[in-house]
This record gives structure tokens, sequence and C-alpha cells, in this order.
């Protein structure tokens, strides 16, 4: 049986895709009173596909952040009398690599 021809199988390292930062859904400014509930969610994405964690720092005393473990978290603070003023929170997205 002709078989018709010659074959060549050459095997080489697969290029990797480089790796892209999450992105997080822009945060408005917030603002709301003593003695209020302040709560909102946080949405981050990863454009590889990769599930971000969310993270938040210089969060106001008993204020709450939950990761949810699928791109979204969850900010919760009861603002406690004499705690009028500016409260900067960073929040963070990281997929292993880059936050």
């Amino acid at each position: 049986m002709d078989r018709g021809g010659e074959y060549r199988v050459t095997f080489a390292r697969m290029a990797t895709p480089e790796n892209r930062s999450p992105v997080m859904q822009y945060i408005d400014r917030k603002v709301t009173q003593e003695g209020q509930n302040l709560g909102f969610i946080i949405h981050a994405s990863d454009p590889d596909g990769t599930i971000p964690v969310l993270t938040a720092s210089g969060l106001p005393p008993g204020a709450t952040f939950t990761d949810g473990a699928n791109g979204v978290g969850h900010f919760d603070w009861t603002v406690p009398q004499g705690a009028q003023g500016v409260h900067p929170v960073c929040f963070m997205a990281n997929d292993g690599e880059y936050t």
C-alpha cells in the first residue's frame, strides 16, 4: 500500500501567552451619615479568565470587606458617631502575578 509521501513532525515549545492585569469596575465616591450603613459591591475580572483575589486596605475601624472568591467582594460599614471625615480605602484585585 502506497502512503503517498513523507511527513515531518517538529516538536517545539509553545509560546506562553502574556498574562494581563485584572480589571476592577470603577468605584465612585461614597457618602453617608453617622449611624447609617454603607455597603456596596466591588467587581473585578481578569481578561485571561483567572478569578482575581480581592482585598482592601485602609478599612475604617468596624468596616469589613469580604472577597466572594468569584470576582465580587462586599464592603460593609455602619458609620459610628464621631467618624465623620474622609476615609480612603484601597481595593485591589490580584491574579497571582499582577495587582
